[in-house]
């Protein structure tokens, strides 16, 4: 066992250890939408602060992560925990607590990304510290992190297993997103740092691989890094955000760095990849866009990335007219390139969101998502607010904030899913008790 560590606050070494702090909602005046708290963490065994995404069965039970807390005391506070929310039937939820990562080397610790959920009903995901490989950061070994699977059995416990453990190697380590399926079973994801170039521009401990994990008969996995970033002649570094499939089995993600740089990012503004699978098993990698043409351009792209019926793709990102940040779409052209819009630019201050952190296209063509900074500014950089994008006939789009935060009530929120009857649900820090919470957004 490794050496007892506050894993989720040890520095990163890098400007690509973001964390995670996300925040309840509060109606605005108007009333048009609604907002319900459907769990409130308490801290302790129960988990701290939720992490996004969350995933829902076919049951409308809901699964996420909080990367601190759980009933260990290997990590400070606590290595984090997988929990389930059932519903009940006069309307309130549960919560239990399925997994506490224990850290150390039989371990993960630090679930910074939420689930996924296979067609049987069992769980994958992945943490960012602990697992047997090491990694060192300021000579201290926090571990590569791993990918877990949990299986439901009788009783209703679950069972965990540990697929793959990041080695910090050619296979990388940290992965700071979940995992996603492919149609024959396999799973994909990435490493947001190391890798075989060791010492990339602007990340001490490398610029990050994407891998696939193929399931044998057996129940054992095969890992397969599937592109190296290095960060050099245009290439990305640092993909810390989830990865998407478009219809045709391509992958698409983003880096954090890398690609063009510029005076605001010198170390590379970002880009958009994408991996093309071949006949005969492989993946042809080439970066499809890269950010910060200008000053004013998009620059650290988010994710996961969005596609529309018509093969459009929609992103957050940072940078913008204003430098608050901007919510982008990429175009299809003939060649495989790309023609950037910027659809809007975040203003900041005390009447405009600033730093937008999600991003979810709606069944009405809306865009919906939400700023870590920025509306009220009751917080020293503004509290944060989640706001809607409505197109016009013309091609315009218009921003509205149906929510926004005051400090009191959480700030800096971030991400949720698509959920029944036109509304979301989301996961925040702060709340009542300050530990977090999940709600239920109704536009």
């Amino acid at each position: 066992m490794k050496g007892k560590l506050n894993l989720h606050r040890l520095a990163m070494g890098s400007k690509i250890a973001v964390a995670v702090i996300l925040t309840i909602l509060i109606l605005t005046a108007g009333g048009w939408a609604s907002e319900k708290v459907l769990y409130t963490f308490t801290g302790g065994d129960s988990g701290e602060y939720p992490q996004r995404p969350l995933a829902q069965d076919a049951a409308g039970n809901l699964y996420g992560t909080a990367v601190d807390g759980g009933s260990t005391n290997y990590c400070s506070p606590g290595c984090g925990v997988v929990f389930k929310l059932t519903r009940n039937s006069n309307g309130s939820w549960t919560e239990s607590v399925i997994h506490t990562f224990m850290g150390g080397s039989e371990d993960g610790a630090t679930p910074q990304a939420g689930v996924t959920l296979d067609s049987k009903g069992n769980l994958y995901g992945t943490t960012s510290r602990g697992g047997p490989g090491v990694c060192l950061i300021f000579n201290i070994d926090i571990g590569c992190g791993i990918v877990y699977k949990l299986s439901p059995e009788a009783g209703g416990t679950w069972k965990e297993t540990m697929i793959y453990a990041f080695t910090g190697g050619s296979d990388g380590g940290d992965p700071l997103s979940g995992v996603i399926f492919d149609s024959q079973g396999n799973l994909y994801g990435t490493g947001a740092q190391w890798g075989i170039v060791i010492g990339c521009p602007g990340h001490l401990y490398g610029c990050g691989t994407v891998f696939e994990l193929t399931p044998a008969v057996s129940g054992s996995w095969t890992e397969t890094t599937i592109h190296e970033f290095t960060g050099e002649d245009g290439d990305g570094s640092a993909p810390v955000q989830p990865l998407t499939f478009d219809q045709h089995g391509n992958i698409y993600g983003t880096t954090y760095n890398g690609g063009i740089a510029s005076n605001a990012c010198p170390d590379g503004c970002g880009t958009l990849f994408k991996l093309t699978p071949t006949p005969g098993g492989g993946w042809n990698y080439n970066v499809s866009y890269r950010f910060g043409h200008s000053v004013t351009d998009a620059a650290i792209p988010g994710g996961p990335v969005i596609f529309d019926a018509q093969g459009n793709l929609y992103d957050w990102a940072g940078g913008g007219t204003h430098g608050y940040g901007t919510i982008v779409r990429l175009t299809p052209r003939t060649g495989g390139t790309w023609t950037e819009s910027i659809l809007y630019n975040f203003e900041g201050g005390p009447t405009d969101g600033a730093g937008p952190d999600s991003l979810i296209l709606a069944s009405d063509g809306k865009l919906y998502g939400t700023t870590a900074e920025g509306a009220n500014s009751a917080c020293e950089f503004g509290c944060g607010a989640i706001f809607q994008l409505t197109p016009s006939d013309s091609g315009t789009w218009t921003e509205t904030l149906p929510y926004l935060f005051d400090g009191s009530n959480g700030e800096y929120p971030n991400g949720f899913i698509a959920a029944p009857h036109g509304s979301f649900y989301g996961v925040v820090s702060g709340g009542s008790v300050g530990y977090g919470m999940v709600y239920q957004f109704t536009p």
